[in-house]
């Protein structure tokens, strides 16, 4: 059986690692947050004090950190996950542009290393459930070997090509869909309220009806209980959407809505929100329509200063 490394124990990548320790893989885990490491170790992962001691211990890693800088400073330097780590196999499901997986496998190739493109969809319920769906490109021989193990993160393994970087471009134009769509959300929700809709009875007819959304349905709870507490932060989604319109801008590829959504993301970055949950975009709604969505939908009007509003 691979002995299997994880590096990036943040919401989606602590459950992914789980699943594959509770597989009965031989797991080392690392993260620069030592919590996240002790809750691994408890349930029988080896903590590792630093990438290299992961590839040490190794022949297959993930890399779940939150950007391609991240990732860059995991793979090199003298404790480098690439100066521990020998025939082996990354397997990158961290989101980053497709250049930049490219530039990874570059780094991983000159070490003798091969390279997996798969970042993955489907929030943290399919981490615990060990549903995601992977986006995975890159050799056959590397997929093969690593099979196995994505089965256990994942029910929908999907190759979506041979070379490195489709599987980014894939997760590009899924979260140019989960940026429209988190932005839709909003937007109907302060709509249906300030008409005098219960919101959640808009909730119930939605998500049973044509107009509803993955998005829409996952996260309107939080909004109607004010739980903006990050499964997915703000700042995170802000950011792939930007990997979203470079890729766009540098093929030409028209991102209309996507670009108007931007703005917005902008907008909820000034306002202090980018380490709230993505959801919390609906504040900046709430915000311009003052009324504030939730069980008791209360007009800015009704509650004196407007503080209820979330900004």
């Amino acid at each position: 059986m691979q002995k299997v490394g994880f590096i990036g124990l943040g919401s989606i990548g602590s459950r992914m690692a789980k699943n594959i320790g509770r597989a009965g893989y031989e797991l080392t885990v690392y993260d620069i947050n030592a919590e996240a490491m002790n809750e691994l170790e408890r349930e029988g992962a080896t903590k590792a004090n630093h990438p290299k001691e992961v590839g040490e211990r190794s022949n297959i890693v993930f890399l779940m950190v939150q950007n391609y800088s991240q990732c860059v400073s995991c793979l090199q330097g003298d404790e480098g996950l690439l100066e521990g780590l020998r025939n082996g196999i990354v397997i990158v499901s961290s989101t980053v542009s497709p250049d930049e997986v490219r530039a990874i496998e570059i780094m991983c190739r000159e070490k003798r290393i091969k390279v997996l493109d798969a970042p993955v969809s489907g929030g943290t319920k399919g981490a615990s459930g060990g549903t995601l769906t992977l986006m995975v490109s890159g050799g056959e021989e590397a997929y093969r070997q690593c099979l196995p193990i994505l089965q256990k993160v994942g029910s929908r393994i999907i190759k979506v090509g041979h070379e490195e970087g489709l599987g980014q471009a894939m997760k590009a134009v899924n979260q140019h869909l989960v940026s429209i769509h988190l932005v839709s959300m909003a937007e109907a929700m302060v709509l249906g309220v300030k008409n005098g809709l219960d919101p959640e009875m808009i909730y119930e007819v939605i998500k049973n009806s044509a107009g509803n959304s993955w998005m829409f349905e996952d996260k309107v709870p939080g909004v109607l209980s004010r739980d903006f507490s990050p499964r997915s932060s703000l700042a995170i989604q802000h950011k792939d959407l930007n990997i979203c319109l470079d890729m766009g801008n540098r093929t030409r590829s028209p991102l209309l809505l996507g670009s108007v959504c931007k703005e917005i993301y902008k907008l909820a970055d000034a306002r202090g929100l980018a380490g709230e949950d993505s959801s919390s975009v609906i504040k900046i709604y709430e915000e311009m329509a003052k009324i504030m969505v939730d069980k008791h939908h209360l007009l800015q009007d009704d509650v004196g200063n407007g503080s209820e509003s979330g900004i």
